[in-house]
């Protein structure tokens, strides 16, 4: 099976039904079979191979999903140079991961002397020649070169072939996740991220429609979501509460939305609440890590009745809390969370990740979790964030809690700060809604922490993030520790 199967099923089953919105644009299932075919065969005529690997900088939604169909149609290898990035870490990547040519729309898209195919007008006529022998079986090639994360910035790549990519999806589908015919989805995360893109693949399998629009803000987005009438939404944190700031009414907001799929972190539970209360009942609350796919789901009724945790386990993975000695926790204690199951990675491009992160089959994402004695999850924050306090262990999420619980704190994030003793002093920053004393917050703190209450509690006036809304927080005790020695 080829992962582009999907798309070319339901352009025989639904040929007029609408696959993609863009702007003014209305592309049918029969159209975007017609342009992943063209392309296929434009890319082939350019000398594009089997096997190779292929960086895309494309800013264009539709070029980039076009041409990601196309590579992955006839076996070439993708991996995303995003035009958002500066120049030196799309080369990093390009070299990371073997890259040998680049399709682009950007013009500083060459990429340390890489040749460069920039898509011209005209390139999809619908009078061209289309090859339909192109098509490459898939199965267990690869057909993309993902990026994770690690917690030092630098990039773990790995492969996932048709077929792994294919259980992750599946595992959506049961979760209820994927939109189908007739439904609509939307999310502001750019094609740039693999999962993302993974995700749409399998929208398109089955049926649903693609808003590819771009929104500038919050207030663009409420609008968005009107007018092209999404069922499903799927958004991290931050742009979730951007659109909550957009909107000081009470709720529903979108009663359409059939889900509103939050990605899930620590320390969310307020956010939660105010979705449930202003936007929608219909919240999902996903976690997974780019390495494995969606791991765990919280329904509507799981996120109402058990605030904070981010669900079970979805079906097709096998799953542990373990302790540092690889040994089972009980319920209730936290521990190393372990899963392993199809398209979870087993191989990264540098063996050296490979033999941190995966052992005996497992992966390890390196989140701290606990699980009830029914199995609910509930995420406690990366394992390496994890401070040690003369003994007691103490984790960002406990302290982050309490502090989004204070009527001012709009956002907070916790950090350790090592001593000269080799202690991890425990801070925290926040940003604020209306004023407040750090005396008064760190009273509040206090009562309600304890032992692991931090030492000082930072106002900012924003903290940073990575371009997809996660506090960096060794940047953040990186910068204060400056101030305070300046």
């Amino acid at each position: 099976m080829n992962i582009t199967d999907g798309l070319s099923r339901q352009a025989a089953l639904q040929p007029w039904a609408v696959a993609v919105l863009l702007d003014s644009r209305i592309v049918h299932y029969i159209t975007l079979e017609r342009m992943v075919w063209q392309a296929a065969s434009w890319l082939r005529r350019q000398g594009v191979e089997r096997g190779q690997v292929v960086g895309l900088t494309l800013a264009n939604p539709l070029t980039h999903l076009v041409v990601a169909l196309a590579l992955a149609r006839f076996g070439a290898l993708q991996v995303t140079l995003a035009p958002a990035e500066p120049a030196t870490a799309r080369r990093r990547m390009a070299a990371l991961a073997g890259v040998s040519l680049v399709v682009a729309d950007a013009e500083d898209a060459g990429e340390a002397g890489l040749p460069v195919l920039r898509p011209e007008a005209g390139w999809l006529a619908g009078d061209g020649p289309v090859a339909h022998g192109l098509r490459h079986e898939g199965g267990a090639e690869p057909w993309i070169i993902c990026q994770s994360s690690g917690t030092t910035g630098e990039p773990k790549l790995f492969r996932m072939s048709h077929e792994e990519a294919s259980a992750r999806n599946r595992r959506r589908e049961l979760a209820v996740l994927v939109p189908g015919p007739n439904e609509v989805f939307f999310s502001p995360v750019t094609l740039d991220f693999p999962s993302w893109k993974l995700f749409v693949v399998g929208c398109l399998g089955q049926g649903g429609c693609l808003v590819l629009d771009r929104q500038a803000n919050a207030g663009e987005a409420a609008r968005l979501l009107d007018a092209r009438r999404v069922s499903h939404l799927f958004a991290p944190p931050p742009w979730i509460a951007a659109l909550l700031r957009s909107y000081p009414g009470q709720g529903p907001r979108f009663p359409a939305l059939r889900v509103l799929g939050l990605t899930a972190g620590a320390s969310d539970e307020p956010l939660r609440k105010a979705i449930l209360e202003r936007l929608s009942k219909n919240l999902f609350v996903a976690y997974g890590t780019n390495d494995a796919g969606g791991i765990s789901i919280a329904g509507p009724a799981v996120v109402a009745e058990h605030p904070g945790t981010i669900g079970t386990v979805v079906e097709g993975l096998r799953w542990q809390v373990v302790d540092e000695e690889d040994r089972p926790v009980p319920p209730g204690v936290t521990g190393r969370l372990r899963v392993a199951g199809p398209g979870v990675v087993q191989d990264y491009l540098d063996a050296g990740l490979t033999a941190l992160h995966v052992k005996d089959g497992w992966f390890y994402p390196g989140d701290a979790v606990s699980a009830d004695p029914e199995g609910r999850l509930r995420f406690h924050g990366r394992v390496d964030d994890m401070m040690i306090l003369d003994g007691i262990n103490i984790y960002p999420a406990e302290i982050e809690e309490v502090l989004l619980a204070h009527p001012a704190v709009a956002e907070a994030a916790a950090f350790p700060l090592r001593v000269f003793s080799g202690r991890d002093v425990p801070m925290a920053a926040v940003v604020l809604r209306h004023a407040a004393e750090e005396a008064g917050l760190l009273a509040w703190a206090r009562e309600r922490l304890g032992v692991r209450v931090p030492q000082r509690i930072f106002v900012l006036d924003a903290l940073p993030k990575s371009s997809v809304g996660k506090v960096l927080r060794r940047e953040l005790a990186a910068r204060l520790r400056r101030n305070a020695d300046a």
